[in-house]
């Protein structure tokens, strides 16, 4: 949360002053702004690409690593519709 420094609504109105068909939000680990990005998308005539920004990290979540050994993995992931959404 708070992790990005762009507002939603001046990335929309960028995209729109650039004539862009679309334009994406990529959350870190959470989906917080996407209702929001996704009704001022739409509202400006903007395709909404929603994603999130998830990690793969070796063992399991219950394992406490060693910081030497606490590796993790970026990985970008988006819906392509409806159904993807609810999976993210």
């Amino acid at each position: 949360m708070l992790d990005g420094a762009a507002r939603i609504s001046e990335v929309v109105d960028v995209a729109v002053a650039d004539n862009q068909p679309a334009v994406g939000i990529t959350d870190h680990g959470v989906l917080y702004g996407v209702v929001d990005f996704y009704q001022t998308a739409t509202a400006a005539g903007i395709k909404p690409v929603i994603g999130i920004e998830a990690y793969t990290t070796p063992g399991d979540r219950r394992d406490r690593l060693s910081r030497r050994d606490d590796v993790r993995h970026h990985m970008l992931l988006y819906a392509l519709n409806n159904v993807g959404y609810r999976n993210l």
